[in-house]
């Protein structure tokens, strides 16, 4: 048998103690972190409930940045390479090249790239000019910004910062 108790006094959140009754005597323990984590243990031995208590409550409470989950690479809004064009971050006749500036290619108008008579995606390029199968075009082509050649990855990133619903 369950209960909702009233609001927490530190976080005005609502306390759910769990009771039990019958044979399983046991005494319950509805506790609240700083962060506002509510923690639920059920012990029959009041002694153990108490030291429960005692331990919950001394623990320290966590920075909220620590407790942020990461998102996977997969979580990730997609973003083709065509949106770089579409918003101004790279623009069309602009040369991509390989991290070594062995192999360059052009950026086209709708999305594609070309090198060495090819034209296709950044993947499918990279792939051809490397004589493999398969590429991961945003890491092997490079623009040039500042004297530097530096990842289209990172324009796809900037991009993604650009698109991201504000909070």
């Amino acid at each position: 048998m369950s209960r909702s108790s009233p609001a927490c006094r530190e976080t005005s959140v609502p306390c759910a103690r769990t009771h039990l009754a019958g044979a399983e005597q046991a005494a319950s323990i509805a506790l609240h972190t700083a962060c506002g984590f509510e923690i639920i243990g059920i012990e029959r031995e009041e002694a153990y409930a108490e030291a429960a208590q005692a331990r919950v409550a001394a623990s320290a409470p966590l920075d909220p940045e620590a407790l942020a989950v990461a998102r996977s690479k997969r979580a990730e809004a997609r973003i083709p390479f065509g949106a770089l064009i579409e918003i101004g971050l790279i623009s069309p006749g602009t040369v991509l090249y390989d991290a070594r500036a062995r192999h360059e290619a052009e950026v086209r108008a709708d999305g594609s790239i070309a090198c060495a008579g090819a034209q296709g995606s950044i993947h499918k390029i990279g792939a051809h000019v490397q004589g493999a199968t398969a590429c991961n075009g945003w890491t092997f082509w490079h623009y040039e910004a500042e004297g530097t050649l530096k990842p289209i990855d990172a324009l796809r990133e900037k991009a993604r910062r650009e698109f991201e619903p504000r909070a």
